[in-house]
């Protein structure tokens, strides 16, 4: 499992002090939905959380288990964002000035890429004391590094596990709430996360162009100014030609938006069905149990 520890030894670190002297702001653990669930539990007894619609079903689990209860913010439709899954910035205010407080929001980037409307959420709320803010940054990790919103975010999360961008078992949990300097050792980690970002866009670029398929690729890629890691690339699959459909789903390259994403009793909003009809996902390497 990756620890802060081990990243901070590889961006030559050694010293022990150094790195207790940021046990108060860095944090490895086994996963992301412990940090959030014990985050949850330091806040209040219990409470409301608003969590993004798509979210997975883990982090869902995370806020009964801290004895709170979930409520799902919307996303924008396709003609109203600027990228994929963007947040319903209205109907998340709209949503937090009915609760009662304290209460708690969840931010997260989808897919790889980073939406511009967290940080606009955060300058509309940052006044306000009795809302906590986490952030999950597990699947947009990589080339951007949000340097600007984690300072007002109660707490930062990036995982480890499965398929991210760093897939060696683990998570880290950043608090750097109100702080103006960023210790190097954070900003260290952070370059990883670029170096290693780019090291498998270079990877997915050379799979492609094995098939002389790149330019074709990027055609049809869809926000890439958004776009921070290949954990997915956003595909409009209406423009992929019928060879290049079939030959990406030979190749277990791509797989759809999941229709159901949660097991809550709340419907998905059209909204984000009207993704799910758009898009297809293309994956950073070929997966065997994608493969048709």
């Amino acid at each position: 499992m990756i620890s802060h520890r081990n990243l901070l030894a590889l961006q030559g670190i050694p010293s022990q002090q150094d790195i207790m002297s940021l046990d108060n702001i860095m944090n490895s653990g086994c996963s992301v939905r412990r940090f959030f669930r014990e985050d949850l539990q330091a806040v209040a007894g219990q409470g409301y959380c608003l969590m993004p619609e798509w979210i997975c079903q883990s982090m869902v689990e995370s806020v009964y288990a801290a004895n709170w209860q979930p409520l799902f913010y919307p996303v924008l439709s396709p003609e109203q964002a600027s990228m994929i899954l963007q947040a319903d910035i209205q109907a998340m205010m709209a949503m937090l000035n009915s609760l009662p407080q304290p209460c708690a929001i969840l931010l997260a980037h989808p897919l790889g890429y980073i939406d511009p409307g967290c940080r606009e959420f955060l300058r509309e709320i940052q006044s306000n004391h009795n809302i906590y803010v986490f952030l999950d940054l597990s699947q947009g990790y990589g080339r951007k590094e949000c340097l600007q919103e984690l300072p007002h975010v109660h707490a930062a999360y990036y995982s480890f596990n499965g398929n991210k961008l760093l897939s060696t078992g683990g998570a880290l949990r950043l608090r750097l709430t109100n702080r103006e300097h960023i210790p190097a050792a954070v900003r260290n980690i952070l370059t990883a996360f670029y170096t290693a970002a780019e090291e498998k866009f270079a990877v997915l670029r050379k799979h492609l162009q094995s098939h002389f398929i790149e330019d074709d690729i990027h055609n049809v890629s869809l926000y890439a100014s958004y776009q921070s890691s290949p954990y997915r690339t956003v595909l409009n699959w209406e423009k992929c030609s019928p060879s290049l459909q079939t030959l990406l789903k030979h190749q277990g390259l791509v797989q759809p938006l999941l229709a159901n994403p949660r097991q809550e009793k709340a419907y998905s909003s059209l909204n984000y069905h009207q993704w799910c009809e758009k898009v297809m996902l293309m994956f950073s390497s070929p997966r065997v149990e994608w493969s048709q």
